[in-house]
């Protein structure tokens, strides 16, 4: 269950950089009704399927918040270390 909840945190980070919160309520639909299914054909108990939704929603949401926060951060680091172009037009003549 330790690899289901590190694979919901990655997606939770993809989700993170580019959506914004709620799309985590869609997220956390598709995992829940995936691990129904796949406990219904595994022949799970419910306990188990139940311990494995909430691992799956604390790594989307964990995952979500360190994607935010490192997209973020990203940009500011980006923006706070901009090159300065020229601002004059090269045309290839001189004058």
């Amino acid at each position: 269950m330790l690899m289901l909840a590190f694979l919901a945190a990655g997606v939770g980070a993809a989700l993170g950089l580019r959506f914004k919160v709620l799309v985590l309520l869609p997220a956390f639909i598709i995992g829940t009704m995936a691990i129904v299914v796949m406990s219904i054909i595994q022949g799970r108990g419910v306990v188990s399927a139940i311990a494995a939704t909430v691992y799956v929603v604390i790594g989307l949401q964990v995952g979500y918040l360190l994607g935010g926060i490192l997209g973020r951060a990203l940009i500011l680091h980006l923006t706070a270390h901009r090159v300065a172009w020229p601002t004059r037009h090269i045309t290839g003549t001189q004058q």
